[in-house]
Protein backbone atom coordinates (compact mmCIF):
# COMPACT_ATOMS: atom_id res chain seq x y z
CA UNK A 1 0.00 0.00 0.00
CA UNK A 2 1.41 3.44 -0.91
CA UNK A 3 2.53 5.61 1.95
CA UNK A 4 1.65 8.86 0.20
CA UNK A 5 0.23 10.25 -3.00
CA UNK A 6 3.79 10.61 -4.30
CA UNK A 7 4.35 6.89 -3.75
CA UNK A 8 1.10 6.13 -5.52
CA UNK A 9 2.07 8.37 -8.45
CA UNK A 10 5.45 6.65 -8.72
CA UNK A 11 3.82 3.21 -8.73
CA UNK A 12 1.30 4.28 -11.36
CA UNK A 13 4.10 5.70 -13.54
CA UNK A 14 6.03 2.44 -13.25
CA UNK A 15 2.91 0.44 -14.15
CA UNK A 16 2.16 2.70 -17.13
CA UNK A 17 5.74 2.30 -18.38
CA UNK A 18 5.50 -1.47 -18.06
CA UNK A 19 2.15 -1.54 -19.92
CA UNK A 20 3.46 0.71 -22.71
CA UNK A 21 6.53 -1.50 -23.13
CA UNK A 22 4.42 -4.67 -23.25
CA UNK A 23 2.01 -3.13 -25.77
CA UNK A 24 4.94 -2.03 -27.92
CA UNK A 25 6.43 -5.53 -27.83
CA UNK A 26 3.06 -7.05 -28.77
CA UNK A 27 2.68 -4.62 -31.68
CA UNK A 28 6.17 -5.54 -32.93
CA UNK A 29 5.38 -9.26 -32.58
CA UNK A 30 2.16 -8.93 -34.59
CA UNK A 31 3.87 -6.76 -37.23
CA UNK A 32 6.67 -9.29 -37.64
CA UNK A 33 4.15 -12.11 -37.91
CA UNK A 34 2.31 -10.16 -40.61
CA UNK A 35 5.50 -9.54 -42.60
CA UNK A 36 6.39 -13.24 -42.30
CA UNK A 37 3.00 -14.25 -43.68
CA UNK A 38 2.99 -11.61 -46.43
CA UNK A 39 6.48 -12.58 -47.55
CA UNK A 40 5.42 -16.21 -47.58
CA UNK A 41 2.24 -15.75 -49.63
CA UNK A 42 3.34 -13.06 -52.08
CA UNK A 43 3.57 -14.57 -55.58
CA UNK A 44 7.19 -14.77 -56.72
CA UNK A 45 9.01 -14.49 -60.00
CA UNK A 46 12.02 -12.19 -59.47
CA UNK A 47 11.56 -11.81 -55.65
CA UNK A 48 11.05 -8.04 -55.99
CA UNK A 49 7.47 -7.95 -54.69
CA UNK A 50 8.14 -10.13 -51.65
CA UNK A 51 11.34 -8.18 -50.91
CA UNK A 52 9.35 -4.95 -50.75
CA UNK A 53 7.46 -5.84 -47.58
CA UNK A 54 9.16 -3.20 -45.45
CA UNK A 55 8.78 -1.80 -41.94
CA UNK A 56 8.70 1.93 -41.32
CA UNK A 57 8.77 3.26 -37.77
CA UNK A 58 6.99 6.56 -37.20
CA UNK A 59 6.36 6.95 -40.93
CA UNK A 60 5.92 4.74 -43.98
CA UNK A 61 8.95 3.77 -46.02
CA UNK A 62 9.47 6.01 -49.01
CA UNK A 63 11.27 3.87 -51.55
CA UNK A 64 10.69 0.73 -53.52
CA UNK A 65 13.69 -1.58 -53.24
CA UNK A 66 15.20 -4.10 -55.61
CA UNK A 67 14.83 -7.81 -54.98
CA UNK A 68 16.95 -8.77 -52.00
CA UNK A 69 18.18 -11.71 -54.11
CA UNK A 70 17.19 -11.35 -57.75
CA UNK A 71 16.09 -14.50 -59.53
CA UNK A 72 13.62 -15.75 -62.04
CA UNK A 73 10.67 -18.12 -61.85
CA UNK A 74 10.87 -18.09 -58.05
CA UNK A 75 14.46 -19.34 -57.89
CA UNK A 76 15.39 -16.99 -55.02
CA UNK A 77 12.08 -17.08 -53.16
CA UNK A 78 13.28 -18.69 -49.93
CA UNK A 79 16.46 -16.66 -49.51
CA UNK A 80 14.63 -13.42 -50.35
CA UNK A 81 11.84 -14.32 -47.94
CA UNK A 82 14.34 -14.96 -45.15
CA UNK A 83 16.15 -11.68 -45.88
CA UNK A 84 12.85 -9.76 -45.87
CA UNK A 85 11.88 -11.18 -42.48
CA UNK A 86 15.35 -10.51 -41.06
CA UNK A 87 15.17 -6.88 -42.26
CA UNK A 88 11.76 -6.51 -40.60
CA UNK A 89 13.05 -8.04 -37.36
CA UNK A 90 16.02 -5.63 -37.33
CA UNK A 91 13.76 -2.63 -38.00
CA UNK A 92 11.33 -3.64 -35.26
CA UNK A 93 14.13 -3.93 -32.67
CA UNK A 94 14.42 -0.14 -32.91
CA UNK A 95 10.72 0.42 -32.12
CA UNK A 96 10.01 2.66 -29.16
CA UNK A 97 6.79 2.49 -27.10
CA UNK A 98 4.12 4.62 -28.72
CA UNK A 99 5.86 4.63 -32.08
CA UNK A 100 3.63 3.65 -35.01
CA UNK A 101 4.58 0.73 -37.23
CA UNK A 102 3.95 0.96 -40.95
CA UNK A 103 4.11 -2.10 -43.17
CA UNK A 104 4.45 -1.12 -46.80
CA UNK A 105 5.04 -2.66 -50.17
CA UNK A 106 5.96 -0.16 -52.86
CA UNK A 107 6.45 -2.65 -55.68
CA UNK A 108 4.55 -1.08 -58.54
CA UNK A 109 2.58 -4.25 -59.27
CA UNK A 110 1.70 -5.42 -55.73
CA UNK A 111 -1.92 -4.28 -56.20
CA UNK A 112 -2.16 -6.37 -59.37
CA UNK A 113 -0.71 -9.40 -57.58
CA UNK A 114 -3.18 -8.96 -54.72
CA UNK A 115 -5.91 -8.62 -57.34
CA UNK A 116 -5.19 -12.12 -58.61
CA UNK A 117 -2.88 -11.45 -61.57
CA UNK A 118 -0.74 -14.44 -60.57
CA UNK A 119 -1.92 -18.02 -60.47
CA UNK A 120 0.33 -18.64 -57.45
CA UNK A 121 -2.06 -17.04 -54.96
CA UNK A 122 -5.74 -16.13 -55.11
CA UNK A 123 -6.84 -12.52 -55.07
CA UNK A 124 -7.00 -10.95 -51.62
CA UNK A 125 -3.94 -12.53 -50.03
CA UNK A 126 -3.04 -9.21 -48.35
CA UNK A 127 -6.45 -8.89 -46.68
CA UNK A 128 -6.31 -12.50 -45.54
CA UNK A 129 -2.87 -11.92 -43.99
CA UNK A 130 -4.00 -8.72 -42.25
CA UNK A 131 -7.13 -10.47 -40.97
CA UNK A 132 -4.90 -13.19 -39.54
CA UNK A 133 -2.72 -10.52 -37.89
CA UNK A 134 -5.78 -8.88 -36.34
CA UNK A 135 -6.85 -12.23 -34.91
CA UNK A 136 -3.33 -12.79 -33.57
CA UNK A 137 -3.41 -9.34 -31.92
CA UNK A 138 -6.74 -10.14 -30.27
CA UNK A 139 -5.70 -13.55 -28.99
CA UNK A 140 -2.13 -12.84 -27.88
CA UNK A 141 -1.75 -11.72 -24.29
CA UNK A 142 0.54 -8.89 -23.28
Amino acid sequence: MPKSLLDLAARLDKTATRINKAASEKAAFVALSLVEELADVTPVDTSKALSNWQIGLGQPVQNEIDARFFGSKGSTELISEDATVIAARIALKAKKPGQKIYISNLAKYIVDLDGGSSLQEPAGFVKLATDNARLLAKTTKL
